[in-house]
């Protein structure tokens, strides 16, 4: 699989934001205080930080953890 860009989230939500495949983040917490952003995209999807936004060839989007990105970087390379 290629991609014409792939951009891993970090702690810049600015730039997260700009990007035309994120429509949304929200603030999440669970009972024990810890909190970490949620980052809701334009098809229904959700990322958050590690995960990776990528572009393909035509134009679409698609996210996968940075494991699953590993090993299509991998797979690519084969």
């Amino acid at each position: 699989m290629k991609f014409k860009q792939a951009i891993q989230i970090g702690d810049n939500v600015t730039d997260i934001l700009k990007l035309p495949c994120v429509k949304g983040v929200k603030k999440c917490d669970d009972k024990a205080g810890f909190e970490w952003l949620m980052y809701i995209l334009k098809w229904g999807g959700c990322a958050e930080k590690g995960d990776w936004l990528c572009e393909n060839t035509d134009g679409y989007w698609s996210v996968h953890s940075n494991e699953e990105y590993l090993n299509i970087i991998q797979d690519s390379h084969e």
